[in-house]
């Protein structure tokens, strides 16, 4: 303060009537290079200080060209702002401020230069405000800070009222070392009241050096004119909060206030007030309420960040303009973007078009953000009719640089023409995006083929052949060679085709021979057969078909079972299809069973006895039954036929699974099945808790990953139970009484603490896990107190203390460093070491006062 002092008598010897330099050459607007300063900030921004001075006889306003340029004096980018004072008065200053916001490119900034351009105003501002506090300081970083009360002195209402500092190095006063400017609080000043400030400039935070004065200067959104007849059409424009964040896909709103010279309406009757925002993040989107064409003096900006994961992430100097009558204002305002936790769908290409019979592929990219790990189950809906879609692969974990499956979308001849909007799906536990794209189905006007096939099912005997008919038919004149080959065949059978390559005439068909034959020793088994189709510069296409090996000579049966393997879960039922195919005219009647079932399953068969025409086959179907007793796990049973003359078998494998519950209700299924909705208020605040209190947080995300792994192990089969046996929904009411009264008294101490949402949840997880422990364990501990020596007890409860206070101590470094898994491990420790801390000093308390009364009594 001494030096500071001895700075401005300094200043006063030598004639100064203002700590602003002056002598400025009249025309000049200041500054020049070599007043002005540059730093990159935590954001990673170039920000460069400066200061402009009016150096004519009117009012003026300016603005400022900044050119960012590199170390060969090539233009990096360019800056277009306004001095933080919209008008200035004949010689009055006004620092400026020039970013760069792109932190990849900012060490590439090497010098700056400026074009400033003025114009006149006839107009004066509104600026009767005096300081009737003052005071300044070194913070604990050696930031220089100023605080003061400003009063409102004029006769006017002021509104959105601004103090503006301009901070000067000790060394070289006309340097302008930083600069920034505050709302006053409150921000509206009525006439004769006052407002406190604190602007602090950061310069320990930048290292700029030593500071040695400063300059304050004042202005708020209102004018008056100089003179009554004036013709100016001149207005102010504020914006506030100066910053913000918010996450992806959510809205941010700032408010707009404008402030005209009382003459304007009378030179522009109703002015149209034009509002434009620029620098906004990718794919965000903004609007003016009201929108950007008003006589309204107030609108509101409302700006929504896209919702991709990745999309516009980071820091954005945001540029609100308004222009009216050619007059231009413009202000910035900084918005954090903050990355979602979760998953985004992307789509490429946004829309294909194909011809009838062909396929389009999709390429889907799913997105991981917020350290979201989940696996996404893939679905699509909507697609044209006679179409079919599929995904490679269908379930896609997400990263952060993101994971890929294709959409194949297949059409046929008979498929819809048109354009389909279809929906792409996306679902985890927690999450559920959806995506949309289209697909438009042509006729098609290019040559092309279809393939057939005659019959699709032969048998053949060993060391005999069997024929199959393929027909080619040509399309819109396709009149070119196609290959023909056959797929699926085991090395004991062989294939050819008489003839291939084969050329259809155009728009007609030709056929060729598939002959297949059996060597003398070939498995007895069926195979699955594709027969492709190709030929140049048109697409490939396949038709499927069944071979069978047979060893029989005289009249028999085949008897064939499809599936070959059934997934039946507990109490439920699954269903296979039993062929018999005569064989050499077999057409005796055959009798089926199914033999080996383990306990607790059942089988029927709907036509028991059938009996296949000659050279046919004839088809039942067979339904197994289990029961909730039925034990899991793998087996193995038979089904037989029998006729009079032959028998044979088939072995099926049965996996017999554990009872997954899918709860009607959500997913705080056992409370929703206890209540019977999910509407139901019990529920509702379960679920609002969960939501808007402990998934607000990080500790409650972070500590919510280990609960879900803990409570879903065991909550389907719970709830299952109680869906199962009405009769104890009331007794499960009961027992959840406690725990909805022990979340209500969380509620409570989370808004006493709601400030700090980490030390809300924090201290509401602790009263929680003390009032269950305390509720729900510690009648156990009580009962079962005599099993553990008293001293141990007392040791546990030390124990218990430690833990709990290493677990507050280590999620505390967690939050600060970031360390999601040191989170979720601690925040779970916390609640359980809490939770018999709950569950024991009851017992402690009873048993510490028996032990008194009886030393009393003695």
């Amino acid at each position: 303060m001494i030096k500071f002092k001895q700075l401005i008598l300094l200043v006063l010897l030598f004639g100064a009537s203002h700590i602003l330099l002056n002598g400025d050459v009249e025309g000049q607007i200041r500054p020049e290079v070599n007043n002005t300063t540059k730093i990159i900030d935590d954001k990673g921004w170039v920000r460069i200080f400066g200061e402009s001075e009016n150096t004519n006889t009117d009012n003026v306003t300016i603005q400022m060209l900044t050119t960012f340029r590199d170390v060969a004096s090539e233009i990096v980018a360019t800056d277009t702002g306004y001095p933080y004072l919209d008008l200035l008065t004949p010689s009055q200053k006004s620092p400026f401020e020039a970013i760069f916001p792109v932190p990849s490119e900012a060490s590439q900034v090497s010098t700056w230069d400026f074009a400033p351009t003025t114009g006149t105003r006839a107009t004066s501002p509104y600026r009767n405000f005096t300081i009737t506090q003052e005071s300044n300081s070194t913070d604990g970083t050696e930031n220089f800070r100023i605080s003061g009360v400003l009063n409102n002195t004029g006769d006017f209402n002021a509104t959105f009222v601004q103090v503006i500092a301009t901070f000067y190095s000790q060394l070289t006063l006309s340097k302008v070392l930083y600069a920034d400017w505050v709302y006053v609080t409150p921000i509206n000043l009525t006439a004769g009241n006052s407002g406190t400030f604190e602007i602090t400039a950061l310069n320990g935070t930048y290292n700029l050096g030593n500071i040695g004065n400063y300059a304050l200067v004042f202005q708020c959104n209102e004018y008056y004119p100089t003179d009554p007849g004036s013709t100016d059409n001149d207005f102010s424009l504020d914006a506030m909060p100066r910053n913000r964040s918010v996450v992806q896909g959510n809205a941010v709103e700032d408010d707009i206030h404008l402030a005209f010279n009382p003459s304007l309406e009378d030179i522009v009757p109703d002015p149209i007030i034009t509002l434009t925002a620029s620098g906004l993040p990718e794919d965000a989107s903004y609007t003016f309420v009201p929108t950007n064409t008003t006589t309204s003096l107030q609108s509101m900006l409302r700006i929504t960040p896209s919702n991709s994961i990745g999309v516009g992430i980071g820091n954005f100097s945001i540029k609100i303009r308004a222009e009216v009558g050619g007059v231009i204002r413009q202000v910035p305002v900084v918005l954090t973007v903050l990355e979602k936790t979760g998953f985004s769908l992307t789509i490429d290409p946004s829309s294909r078009t194909i011809s009838q019979g062909n396929d389009g592929a999709y390429t889907i990219t799913v997105k991981s953000g917020g350290g979201f790990s989940s696996q996404v189950t893939l679905s699509v809906s909507n697609i044209p009719t006679d179409s079919t879609a599929g995904f490679d692969p269908t379930i896609v974990t997400p990263t952060s640089q993101g994971n890929q499956s294709t959409l194949t979308i297949s059409t046929t001849l008979t498929t819809s023409t048109g354009t389909f909007t279809f929906i792409v799906n996306g679902t985890t536990v927690s999450q559920n995006e959806t995506i949309s794209a289209s697909i438009a189905v042509t006729v098609p006007t290019e040559g092309y083929f279809e393939l057939d096939i005659d019959p699709n099912e032969r048998t053949v005997f060993r060391g005999t052949s069997t024929i199959f008919t393929v027909t080619v038919q040509s399309f819109n004149s396709f009149n070119s060679a196609v290959s023909l080959n056959v797929s699926g065949l085991p090395t004991d059978l062989t294939a050819s085709f008489m003839p291939s390559p084969i050329t259809p005439p155009a728009n007609g068909e030709l056929t060729s021979t598939l002959t297949i034959t059996a060597e003398s020793d070939a498995d007895i088994d069926s195979y699955a057969l594709t027969i492709t189709g190709t030929s140049t510069g048109v697409a490939t296409k396949t038709v499927q078909a069944t071979i069978s090996v047979s060893a029989f000579s005289e009249p028999d049966f085949a008897l064939y079972v499809q599936p070959a393997s059934l997934s039946i879960i507990q109490n439920n039922s699954g269903t296979a299809t039993i062929q018999v195919v005569s064989v050499n005219g077999f057409s005796d009647s055959v009798d089926l069973s199914v033999q080996g079932l383990p306990t607790g399953v059942t089988s029927s068969i709907e036509h028991p006895v059938v009996a296949p025409l000659p050279s046919g086959n004839v088809i039942t179907t067979l339904t197994i039954q289990t029961s909730s007793s039925a034990n899991i796990g793998d087996y193995t049973f038979t089904v037989k036929g029998e006729s009079d003359t032959q028998t044979h078998s088939e072995t099926i494998e049965l996996i017999i699974q554990n009872i997954t519950f899918r709860s009607p209700f959500g997913q705080c299924i056992i409370a929703t099945t206890a209540y019977g909705s999910e509407l139901s208020p019990e529920v509702q605040f379960l679920r609002g808790f969960r939501d808007n209190r402990v998934l607000s947080t990080i500790a409650g995300v972070e500590f919510m990953k280990a609960f879900n792994a803990w409570y879903y192990s065991f909550s389907p089969q719970v709830a299952t139970w109680i869906y199962d046996n009405p009769v104890v929904k009331e007794p499960m009411k009961i027992l959840l009484a406690p725990l909805l009264g022990t979340l209500h008294l969380s509620e409570i101490t989370y808004s006493t603490f709601g400030f700090a949402p980490e030390l809300a949840v924090t201290t509401s997880g602790i009263v929680a896990s003390l009032l269950i422990g305390l509720i729900y364990v510690g009648p156990i501990v009580t009962f079962a107190h005599k099993k553990i020596h008293y001293g141990n007890m007392w040791k546990i409860l030390k124990l218990l203390t430690i833990t709990s206070v290493g677990s507050l101590f280590f999620m505390g470094i967690g939050l600060i460093l970031s360390l999601f898994t040191l989170i979720m491990i601690t925040s779970s420790t916390l609640v359980l070491s809490m939770m018999m801390l709950g569950a024991l000093l009851p017992t402690l308390a009873l048993l510490e006062f028996l032990k008194r009364r009886h030393q009393l009594s003695n």
